[in-house]
């Protein structure tokens, strides 16, 4: 008798497992699930699931973390709420501009950083850590829907211009004569990123250890025409530090 209702039991909880389907499952295999099942309606690549996270800065989400197969160098993340429910603007794919993921960004981030990094090596060597950021502070991301990962980059750039980039070192100027060099290292860098129509809102130098850094932001690139408007802004910021 025993067996008997051991068997049904099984059974039970078997047929429940079944009758329930993803709801059985834990909410963050569920928001794994949904996030997945997202990714195929949106794209015809296979994605690959990577992690899932919660952020303090914002618990009411699931971060969940992907990478196309055929570029696994390149992550990105998909916003699932805790409700496990996307709200239908999301799945507008080629209408709307709100997305429940940004690979797109990072598509561009990626591209643009291989594109610029030639430059950063030859102005600044190697031990430079190099940078781009698209800035997008919504819940869900607001990509272009003419976006793609078949354009070029400077297809790209025509539609994305909410972006940084930032260039992080270790050396600090001592003296005026190395802060002179510093700065028109960063003024030729921003000429050549003005000469080939890159416009991002703000390029970062941060230099110093990492208890004690300095950073210095570069913005409205246009209006920086001369190399002496990058000293007179690097004299400020290293002030403590240049003798």
């Amino acid at each position: 008798m025993l067996i008997v209702i051991i068997i049904i039991l099984i059974m039970a909880v078997a047929f429940c497992i079944i009758a329930c389907g993803k709801n059985f499952l834990p909410k963050y295999d569920q928001a794994i699930s949904i996030a997945q099942e997202y990714l195929d309606q949106k794209y015809n690549q296979k994605m690959i699931y990577k992690d899932i996270r919660k952020a303090p800065i914002d618990p009411g989400v699931y971060h969940v973390t992907f990478s196309p197969a055929k570029n696994p160098e390149i992550e990105f993340e998909v916003i699932i709420p805790n409700s496990l429910t996307l709200p239908e603007r999301v799945f507008n794919f080629d209408q709307g501009d709100w997305s429940a993921d940004n690979y797109y960004f990072k598509y561009f981030e990626y591209h643009m950083k291989e594109y610029l990094a030639g430059d950063v090596n030859r102005l600044w060597g190697d031990n430079v850590t190099l940078r781009v950021t698209v800035i997008d502070d919504g819940i869900f991301f607001t990509i272009p829907p003419e976006l793609n990962d078949t354009m070029t980059l400077e297809e790209m750039k025509t539609l994305i211009d909410n972006y940084r980039i930032s260039i992080t070192g270790d050396d600090v100027p001592a003296d005026s004569v190395s802060l002179d060099v510093l700065a028109n290292k960063i003024f030729e860098f921003i000429q050549i990123i003005k000469s080939e129509g890159f416009i991002p809102e703000r390029i970062n130098y941060s230099a110093g250890s990492e208890t004690d850094r300095v950073n210095v932001g570069f913005t409205d690139l246009n209006q920086i025409e001369t190399v002496t408007q990058v000293i007179e802004q690097l004299e400020v910021e290293f002030a403590g530090e240049v003798e």
